[in-house]
């Protein structure tokens, strides 16, 4: 059984001294929208899985683990305003028994950051939220350090994670194809001579259950862009912590021998408002998830994902949100569906195309 034990909380903005890090190298990570600086020999890796979006930050002895702002959405972290109520909650998710020993302010390199002093069966750690330009905050979590040597450098990188600019925006995203494609095209987002398979006006589904209508299924594509306008509306029924719903747009659709989906790329939005993308395959059994922003249930919103290889590229009401994301590169079908959980949950969409990359 885990053992939390809370014992002294402080907050305090308290001045930390430490030595001038050498921070040469300067990362810009699109896939998560996070800038950050580390050690010339240290090297940032991002790891992707069901359950989270992580950076790895290591020298091959030390090691940190950047909690990204998917993995706070995942968790719904990021609709908790107290950054000291965050740090317990992500400590209280380690198994083993817990002890947070303190939490403080500390301003290093003028920036405040939340430190958090706790133990996992007696062994001692440090995590610090980092508070964002845009308002949010992410983690650094403490994996392999001993000396204060290591905390200062974790201190020293923390104070350089912030938000990057978005990297790209589709100007009128919502309008025919044509001019998506263009800009597309231009920023060498996808190569030029491709074609339109398809488009919809409008497709819709409402009900307690799961829905999708195949679109293309005589036409597989392995490398795409695909596009839509989607408005879902949560069933009235809908518990939080039954079934999660969603509506969403379906690529790369493959099915199994018994007709079910089997592999597939989905972009949409769920019942928690999380906007998300998934890749599954029943062939590796395994499927990769994460998610990228927070939306207001039932107000429409712009979804348009790239996929081009073993890589996925996601705007959301014209926004690059994530890029260079890891997919299982397979030929399917597409389609846009609906996972219904209470009465009158329904998923709209509107001016629905795909345009087949070269």
């Amino acid at each position: 059984m885990k053992h939390i034990y809370i014992l002294l909380f402080v907050f305090l903005a308290i001045p930390y001294a430490i030595n001038a890090q050498d921070l040469s190298q300067d990362i810009i990570s699109e896939q998560t929208q996070l800038s950050f600086s580390i050690p010339e020999d240290w090297t940032a890796t991002l790891q992707v899985d069901s359950s989270s979006m992580i950076i790895e930050l290591t020298d091959g002895d030390l090691t940190l683990e950047l909690l990204t702002p998917s993995y706070f959405y995942e968790r719904s972290l990021d609709l908790v305003e107290s950054p000291e109520d965050i740090l317990t909650t992500l400590i209280e998710e380690f198994e083993g028994e817990i002890e947070v020993i303190s939490i403080e302010e500390q301003v290093i390199n003028d920036r405040n950051l939340i430190i958090a002093d706790y133990t996992v069966d007696q062994f001692s750690y440090k995590m610090v939220a980092v508070p964002l330009s845009n308002g949010g905050y992410i983690a650094l979590d403490d994996y392999t350090l001993v000396t204060d040597e290591d905390y200062a450098l974790m201190f020293d990188i923390a104070s350089t994670i912030d938000n990057i600019p978005t990297p790209m925006v589709i100007e009128n995203y919502d309008q025919d194809w044509e001019g998506v494609i263009e800009q597309l095209e231009a920023d060498e987002i996808i190569a030029s001579e491709g074609e339109l398979l398809f488009e919809e006006d409008e497709a819709f589904f409402a009900g307690q259950g799961n829905f999708f209508t195949p679109l293309a299924y005589s036409s597989p594509q392995t490398n795409f862009v695909m596009a839509a306008t989607l408005t879902y509306t949560q069933g009235l029924a809908y518990e939080p912590d039954g079934d999660l719903e969603s509506c969403e747009l379906l690529g790369r659709i493959q099915e199994n021998t018994d007709g079910f989906v089997s592999e597939n790329v989905e972009v949409g939005v769920d019942a928690t408002g999380s906007f998300f993308y998934l890749a599954g395959s029943e062939v590796e059994d395994s499927f990769y998830y994460g998610e990228f922003a927070r939306l207001p249930i039932g107000e429409p919103f712009h979804a348009l994902y790239v996929v081009n290889g073993e890589s996925l590229t996601v705007f959301l009401n014209g926004e690059m949100v994530g890029s260079q994301l890891p997919v299982f590169e397979r030929e399917g079908g597409f389609g846009i569906g609906l996972d219904g959980h209470g009465p009158d949950a329904n998923c709209v969409g509107e001016n629905i195309w795909v345009y087949s990359l070269p």
